[in-house]
């Protein structure tokens, strides 16, 4: 139960359709537990006993028309009440969900590169859902059980001093304890198999992705037959764990029932032996029921929050995980940036593996820098800390003299456009994709932008031209027209600094040639850091760094490296700057 504690905080907003749900969950507890057994009394006892040979049907209509009346109100005051409560779960699912989501989005890229996307799916799709049952039933039951167990034990208490027999209430008092061991003998069980079943869960959905990532890779291999082998393993393994989750769920029930029925035995043959009428004895096994009933109940919950606890971990894994990256309590104000850079002695590794050692280079505002290197050895890694997507692991990164890190990460980064190597577009119009590059952009600055990446004719070939849905990931277009769109949200950002992440490595020559100009007029006035194959990209940049193993091992023109630097000359050799 502590565990789920953190959580009930999501019912506060929701107090006003909680209450009454709970109020009518008590007062359907309340009907059931002193009402039912009452009737039974008033039925079998007042109405029965004193029948005559001609008796005068009203008295038994009144006694129908309240026993119908009982199970009115306990049918009404149920339904309000789950109504209310189904209602409150659904916001609680939201509002879990949207914290899980947006807590997602402020975690640092190192996360998701250590977490994957299939099990990060399970913990907001499956995992909510399971706390939000949870929550609510807890909600739920922590109220109306124990109101029915109290009435139910108060009515006992009051009819075994009427009839002076106390057997009754003792052998309730005897059996609580005998009615826990099963519980707790099986809440272990059960909350290992509900680990295991989420985790299940969370395989299952990573192949999926995996899959549905890889369609084209897939139908290139013949991998249809391995992955369907595969999928088909997890499904059984899910099965397997399902299963043993439901047979420990499923023994629990019973396992109670039969200690119930031996107590209701007992007492069935204590009221023989001591003569006890009928009416009387079933008065107090109605009362003994809806005693016991309410018990198994309350623990019966706490064996799903045993089963739920796995969930519970799994979400709080990531909601209580510290940011690494936090904006400074009193940052540093930062409207538009010239763009000097300065890396002042920063050293990064990736947990405890170092990616760059020691780098120190300034770099003026309007600078077009080339990064070239073999691959791995840390261009990407290098440009991805100017944006603070990782925060350096020794030294510190200069913006126009004050360290990055004491500006708003949404401050910091409204000055970089970035375009990578692999664009991503969404599901949305072409015209949605730009307009991210800057959202209150008019659909004339839109346009202008597309025409500077040399989008605007591909785009207006389309029938609903910049209506047009790009499909998922942009699947409707080619790689060069991903990359052109992707170029043209730089466009409309015009922010001071741009990383462009090998970003023409998908176009074809005359593409490239087109938006090689355009890029001319585009960072006049800007910082930019360009990592490209082709030695047509980076030669007529202002200064080259040259990478190698993590460190800037030579930096300068493309002329003054070919003389210099035997790195630089091997990578234009082999036409590898990459």
């Amino acid at each position: 139960m502590k565990a789920l504690l953190p959580y009930f905080h999501y019912l506060k907003p929701h107090w006003r359709l909680l209450l009454p749900g709970i109020l009518c969950s008590i007062v359907f507890g309340v009907s059931s537990a002193g009402g039912i057994p009452f009737m039974i009394n008033v039925v079998m006892s007042d109405l029965f006993e004193k029948r005559v040979d001609n008796p005068n049907l009203w008295p038994a209509i009144g006694v129908a028309a309240m026993l119908v009346g009982i199970f009115v109100i306990r049918g009404v005051f149920g339904f309000v009440g789950g109504y209310f409560m189904s209602w409150t779960g659904m916001n609680v699912a939201i509002s879990i969900r949207d914290d899980l989501f947006a807590k997602l989005q402020s975690l640092p890229l190192a996360f998701f590169e250590s977490n994957k996307k299939g099990d990060l799916l399970t913990k907001i799709n499956n995992d909510a859902g399971a706390i939000q049952t949870l929550i609510i039933e807890v909600a739920a039951e922590c109220v109306r059980q124990p109101a029915t167990m109290l009435v139910a034990i108060g009515y006992l208490v009051v009819k075994s001093f009427t009839f002076g027999e106390f057997a009754f209430l003792l052998l309730f008092i005897l059996a609580v304890p005998v009615l826990v061991l099963p519980v707790k003998m099986i809440g272990k069980h059960l909350k290992r198999r509900g680990r295991e079943m989420q985790e299940s869960h969370a395989h299952i959905m990573q192949h999926l992705t995996e899959n549905l990532d890889a369609l084209v890779e897939v139908r290139s291999f013949g991998l249809e037959g391995a992955q369907q082998e595969e999928f088909s393993k997890r499904m059984d393994y899910n099965r397997y764990v399902q299963l043993k989750l439901k047979k420990y769920e499923l023994s629990q029930q019973p396992s109670m029932e039969i200690i119930v029925s031996i107590v209701i035995g007992a007492v069935c043959v204590f009221a023989y032996a001591k003569g006890i009428t009928f009416a009387t004895f079933a008065e107090l096994g109605a009362v003994l029921y809806f005693t016991f009933d309410p018990l198994k109940r309350i623990l019966r919950m706490f064996n799903i929050v045993h089963r739920t606890e796995g969930s519970l971990d799994r979400v709080s894994s990531v909601m209580d995980m510290e940011l690494p990256m936090r904006d400074p309590e009193v940052p540093t104000l930062l409207e538009r940036a010239r763009g000097d850079i300065r890396f002042e002695g920063v050293t990064f590794a990736y947990a405890d593996e170092p990616v760059l050692y020691d780098l120190s280079v300034d770099i003026a505002a309007g600078t077009n820098i080339a990064l070239v290197g073999p691959s791995g050895a840390g261009k990407s890694t290098f440009i991805k800390l100017i944006p603070r997507f990782y925060d350096v692991s020794e030294g510190r990164i200069l913006l126009d003299g004050s360290d990055i890190r004491d500006f708003r990460q949404a401050d910091l980064r409204r000055n970089i456009a970035v375009v990578s190597q692999a664009p991503v577009l969404f599901d949305r119009s072409l015209h949605e994709n730009i307009l991210l590059g800057r959202p209150e952009a008019t659909r004339e600055e839109v346009e202008e932008a597309a025409r500077r990446a040399y989008a605007h004719d591909f785009i207006m070939a389309f029938d609903k031209g910049y209506d047009t849905l790009a499909g998922e990931r942009g699947d409707r277009l080619s790689g060069g027209q991903k990359q052109r769109i992707a170029l043209a949200r730089a466009f409309l950002r015009d922010a001071p600094i741009l990383l462009l992440d090998e970003a023409t490595s998908a176009l074809d020559s005359e593409s490239e040639s087109f938006i090689q100009k355009a890029l001319a007029e585009l960072v006049k006035g800007k910082t930019v850091f360009s990592i490209a194959h082709r030695l047509s990209t980076i030669r007529h940049a202002d200064r080259i760094l040259v990478f190698e193993a993590g460190r800037i091992v030579a930096q300068g023109t493309h002329d003054s490296l070919l003389e210099d630097s035997d790195v630089y000359r091997n990578l234009v050799k082999k036409q590898s700057l990459a």
